[in-house]
């Protein structure tokens, strides 16, 4: 449903506007739409959290860290699993929470309805602490 807006009519009276019946059929039919949206189920598990909606749409997200990844261009991976499963298709995305971000970059692959692989190299000299973001949005029914 597109958003009702209430007509307020000319000021100062508000002559030509809705009825106080109809502004407030109006806002309910506003305030119905958007408990359509409610949360239906929060959750989380060793794979991290999801939230899903009434409407069928499912969050997941998780949180990698590697504690003293080594440096020099060392690369390593990890699978990552949703929280829940979706069906359909899926969209997920990383994000990179580190002050050298410049020297580690990071992609997936093998992307699917289930997670990934991901990857993180670290080109900087030193050993670094680095913390992965993900995040997939999909239907769960």
């Amino acid at each position: 449903m597109a958003k009702q807006t209430i007509n307020l009519g000319a000021a100062p009276d508000g002559a030509g506007g809705d009825t106080a019946r109809t502004a407030f059929e109006k806002t309910q039919a506003n305030v119905d739409e958007l408990y359509g949206l409610a949360v239906i189920e929060r959750g989380s598990n060793s794979n991290g959290s999801y939230v899903r909606f009434s409407d069928g749409t499912q969050l997941c997200m998780a949180k990698v860290t590697w504690t003293q990844h080594s440096g020099g261009g060392a690369q390593s991976s990890v699978s990552i699993q949703n929280a829940a499963s979706f069906v359909g298709q899926v969209y997920s995305f990383l994000s990179q929470d580190s002050a050298w971000g410049q020297n580690v970059s990071h992609w997936m692959e093998g992307q699917s309805s289930n997670g990934a692989v991901v990857y993180v190299r670290n080109d900087h000299t030193d050993p670094l602490d680095i913390t992965l973001f993900w995040f997939s949005t999909g239907r769960w029914y």
